[in-house]
């Protein structure tokens, strides 16, 4: 992206040199910055190279979307605008209608643990060799949580303790378990409430089931990890916060969990290479774009997604700060509450969902926690906007917490930067997938098809974007008052 120069090796990224949208220069100021000033925006000029059509290629591989013959664009926002042919686009540059889309759902109640999954009526049954494995024969499984990613169910026999039994993703391989094993056991030791790993009756961390026995073991397409959890009893997950007391007591768990792990000595085993990096899932984005033009979604997901990239091409670049042990999907329904749940006085008990514990930066582990917090309407709208007072009471708690890591100050004042990035990569992802239809999960009841669901999810979280964007000077402020 074209810049002014600095004393420093900072390039501050003006709307005036960005091709703004309508209003955005009148709304922000001419010359100010489109998104605070950080250091060089993600996609940088000249890192793709001109192609005569079809997919090119980044310099890491990824393909972009094709554009006419010609000088490079100086940057992402000029890549898109300079397809003279895109299908997602009219010739006069007009975005296409959405026909055919189901209407938004309505906004649910929070939901406690027990909840049946969005799409758990297409689950098999968890297979006989598992619960087998467990020592559970014959006991009933039923669909538990609501989480997108790995599968969920609470499994009861009698005369035993019940347990949560979950189908991993492909993503996960059998590694990961000894990740949260190890995890759980330190913050076990710090007196922390945590769910932990339960073995096998001959000691595995997972049990891996073959859907076709005569098949091949090492066969990712013909194997499935389970593994299984121990149950926290008296808690329950909502999927959206109903008060500012309810997210300051978050703020406050998420706080003593990272003081907790601050200490922590473990080489993970399960990396998940790429988890927040945005400008990964951008280019994952375009390619996704130009490899689906006559996809049924292909017109309104392109013309959302073109909106996304012009967005992600003036993000700040938060890679250099330092990295931390983090949770790494702080979503509000992965934060247990002592149930029943007070809505003055609310006490959050643990952390669960603990695949994705690794090494991240702090503003985007707490990006994505707030990115999910101050959400008031949830993922499955397309329109929502950001919940200052939730902010105010998650920062408040965090800040305030008894016990809380060390944080340096370039870490704090990029808290904000980060909230907005997580918002802007997690709509690049549910746009790609509302045209690859292959990662979320969804809601068979309420959509069609997994497409449908993931563009109205995109399309929540482009808006959550911009709405953060909007009330960046105030967010910044209640920032800066809490970490003091």
């Amino acid at each position: 992206a074209r810049g002014k120069p600095s004393r420093c090796p900072v390039r501050i990224v003006m709307v005036a040199d960005l091709h703004p949208s309508p209003g955005a220069t009148e709304r922000m100021g001419r010359g100010r910055p489109l998104f605070g000033v950080g250091p060089e925006p993600l996609l940088e000029a000249g890192s793709c190279t001109a192609g005569h059509g079809g997919l090119r290629k980044s310099d890491d591989g990824l393909a972009l979307p094709p554009r006419h013959t010609g000088a490079v664009p100086a940057d992402l926002d000029s890549a898109v605008h300079g397809c003279h042919s895109l299908p997602w686009q009219h010739a006069d540059g007009r975005s296409p209608s959405t026909p055919g889309l189901p209407p938004a759902p309505r906004v649910g109640q929070g939901l406690a643990m027990s909840t049946p999954s969005a799409d758990a009526g297409s689950v098999p049954p968890i297979p006989d060799d598992v619960l087998a494995a467990y020592g559970r024969p014959g006991a009933t499984a039923s669909a538990f949580g609501t989480g997108l990613i790995n599968k969920t169910f609470l499994v009861e026999a009698p005369g035993q303790p019940a347990i949560v039994v979950q189908r991993l993703h492909r993503i996960f391989g059998p590694k990961v378990n000894d990740d949260l094993d190890a995890v759980t056991a330190h913050l076990a030791h710090k007196g922390l409430v945590t769910p932990r790993l339960v073995r096998t009756t001959d000691g595995r961390s997972c049990v891996v089931h073959l859907t076709d026995p005569a098949g091949a073991a090492d066969d990712v397409d013909n194997r499935e990890l389970w593994r299984a959890i121990t149950r926290i009893d008296g808690a329950a997950s909502v999927d959206k916060l109903a008060s500012p007391a309810q997210a300051q007591a978050a703020g406050a768990l998420v706080a003593t969990f990272h003081a907790a792990v601050e200490d922590l000595s473990w080489a993970y085993q399960h990396v998940r290479e790429g988890v927040h990096d945005t400008r990964k899932h951008l280019l994952a984005l375009a390619r996704s774009m130009a490899k689906h033009r006559k996809h049924r979604l292909g017109h309104s997901a392109g013309a959302l997604g073109k909106e996304i990239l012009d967005a992600g091409a003036r993000l700040p670049n938060l890679t250099g700060l330092p990295l931390r042990h983090c949770h790494g999907d702080l979503k509000i329904s992965n934060v247990l509450f002592r149930a029943p749940i007070d809505a003055t006085a609310p006490e959050a008990l643990c952390l669960v969902d603990l695949d994705t514990l690794q090494k991240l930066s702090w503003p985007l582990e707490m990006g994505d926690a707030l990115r999910s917090w101050c959400n008031p309407h949830g993922e499955d709208v397309e329109k929502t906007t950001i919940d200052v007072e939730l902010f105010r009471g998650a920062v408040t708690g965090y800040f305030s917490a008894r016990k809380k890591p060390f944080l340096l100050p370039e870490e704090t004042s990029a808290l904000v930067d980060g909230l907005f990035t997580i918002c802007v990569e997690l709509a690049a992802r549910f746009c790609a997938d509302a045209l690859e239809e292959r990662y979320f999960g969804f809601d068979s009841v309420r959509y069609q098809t997994r497409g449908d669901h993931n563009l109205v999810r995109a399309r929540g979280q482009w808006s959550l974007a911009k709405s953060v964007r909007d009330h960046r000077d105030e967010l910044v402020a209640i920032v800066a008052a809490a970490a003091r």
